[in-house]
């Protein structure tokens, strides 16, 4: 890493660096037993969840004594898209089957 001399520029580095993690942290490929987890994280918050029912009550007394996780995960979670990363991991799937079966076979 490279030192700034200027304030301006280091803060202009550091929100850049902070942007790129964000962006790979959001293309990561989540694997399926963990879409299948939060998916039914997602039902127990929906199946719970009133008007008057903040969120940290429902993670407290129904989520987090079957599935530890923390208020920042939670939140992530009902951000996701679950059917997209699903399609995600099936088009995964369906390229290496096609990928296996068009190389030829070692000799």
């Amino acid at each position: 890493m490279f030192i700034l001399t200027n304030r301006k520029t280091t803060l202009s580095a550091v929100f850049l660096h902070l942007e790129i993690a964000l962006y790979l942290h959001s293309m990561k490929i989540l694997q399926r037993n963990t879409l299948l987890r939060y998916r039914i994280i997602k039902a127990l918050y929906f199946s719970h969840k009133t008007e008057d029912i903040p969120d940290t009550v429902i993670l407290r007394k129904y989520i987090y004594p079957h599935y530890p996780i923390s208020r920042a995960t939670l939140a992530t979670i009902l951000r996701l898209n679950l059917d997209r990363e699903f399609e995600r991991i099936l088009e995964r799937e369906n390229r290496k089957k096609v990928n296996n079966h068009s190389s030829p076979p070692n000799k």
